[in-house]
């Protein structure tokens, strides 16, 4: 694709679709971060185009970059419906304040996504199959849920907006914080359902078994968590060590979500879940130093 971009222009979305590649294939953050940096300076104009640029940057953790898109985003003119840059600038912010440990501030911005487009738009939910966008809302307020000791409320609200089981399943398990299926399966759990909060864990686990860790439509650390939630400290641990060694990053942030279960924060209590996670850490932080010294694309290859 790159070599092809510097032939006949290529579409937005070839140019979209090697920075997803580097950020989801190959776990370059730092290379995916130049593509969506270049993306947005040649289409900027095209609030579509910063998620290019946002999720790389989430990753890296380059938080003055990323809040400056957010910033950018809040100000652009608005006219509504479920694709806006209302809707983009909400999402990124979402993400942002989770990825920065602020829930309080990641449920203010779910609230405020969800009603723009649940109670202007009752059907976008069911209609998305609850993929990405609706399901971290789903998650953010579950979690501040939990937090308050009310895990009933997120278990309802879940019910009310996807009703139907095999909805749960639609979306993208490398971009997610904690998938809908798991979610629901732990609610159970802490509202006294052990039982089919354990079916729906065992069960995502056979329908995850033949999905490569890698690519967009990857699982990431999707195994780690299952096996973390039903108190396999050593499944956990191989799932993880498999996703690390294959390069899997995004949402590596995403991975202490869980430490409001005893069985999920018994395995991130385990040595060997401190070495892992340093290890990514690192390799973070060295991309990020990377990107930030010299953020531009490769001699030769140019978004035009």
């Amino acid at each position: 694709l790159e070599a092809a971009s510097a032939g006949n222009k290529p579409s937005l979305m070839a140019y979209s679709h090697i920075a997803n590649m580097y950020l989801f294939q190959t776990g370059e953050l730092n290379q995916a971060a130049r593509w969506g940096r270049a993306i947005l300076q040649t289409y900027g104009s095209d609030w579509n185009v910063y998620p290019a640029y946002f999720h790389p940057l989430l990753e890296l953790q380059a938080w003055d970059e990323a809040s400056a898109l957010v910033d950018e985003l809040s100000v652009m003119p608005d006219q509504g419906g479920p694709d806006s840059p209302m809707r983009v600038g909400l999402l990124a912010g979402v993400r942002l304040a989770a990825a920065q440990g602020d829930l309080g501030q990641a449920e203010q911005f779910a609230n405020e996504f969800s009603q723009h487009f649940l109670e202007t738009l009752p059907n976008w939910p069911l209609l998305t199959k609850g993929q990405g966008i609706w399901s971290t809302m789903l998650v953010i307020q579950g979690l501040a849920d939990i937090q308050r000791g009310q895990p009933e409320v997120a278990l309802r609200r879940y019910r009310k907006s996807l009703p139907d089981p095999e909805a749960w399943y639609y979306e993208n398990f490398a971009a997610g914080l904690l998938p809908t299926p798991v979610m629901i399966a732990v609610l159970h759990r802490l509202t006294g359902d052990e039982k089919t909060c354990e079916k729906i864990l065992r069960e995502f686990l056979a329908r995850t078994a033949t999905m490569p860790i890698l690519g967009e439509d990857g699982i990431g650390f999707m195994r780690f968590k299952l096996h973390a939630f039903l108190g396999e400290t050593d499944a956990a641990i191989a799932e993880l060590e498999a996703a690390v060694k294959a390069g899997s990053l995004p949402n590596w942030w995403a991975l202490k979500f869980g430490d409001f279960d005893k069985k999920y924060a018994d395995v991130l209590a385990d040595p060997r879940f401190a070495s892992l996670y340093a290890e990514m850490e690192n390799r973070v932080r060295l991309m990020r130093e990377d990107f930030l010294a010299n953020p531009e694309l490769p001699a030769g290859v140019e978004v035009r």
